[in-house]
């Protein structure tokens, strides 16, 4: 599903998959690169859960972990990232 409430330029996906795993995909339609915020809370996650997030890029496999809820994904101009997403406590 999408949890895209910003710009109309950039994509943002979620997906639950089956083996208890998640998927985040954003795509950047920008003549520029993007700078854009990804919520837990946009994802189902609650902060009072003990939980927060883990995203590996599929590409580089450089690993980003959720901050008081956040996460920042910085996206060149006409590109894509795309994250497998696991929780973590």
């Amino acid at each position: 599903y999408s949890i895209n409430f910003g710009s109309p330029d950039v994509l943002q996906l979620f997906k639950h998959l089956s083996d208890g795993k998640y998927a985040y995909l954003q795509v950047n339609f920008r003549d520029c690169p993007s700078r854009d915020y990804v919520s837990v809370f946009d994802m189902g996650i609650t902060l009072d859960s003990g939980y927060q997030v883990e995203m590996t890029d599929i590409f580089s496999g450089e690993k980003f972990r959720s901050v008081d809820g956040f996460l920042t994904v910085n996206t060149d101009a006409h590109s894509c990232k795309a994250f497998n997403v696991e929780l973590v406590k």
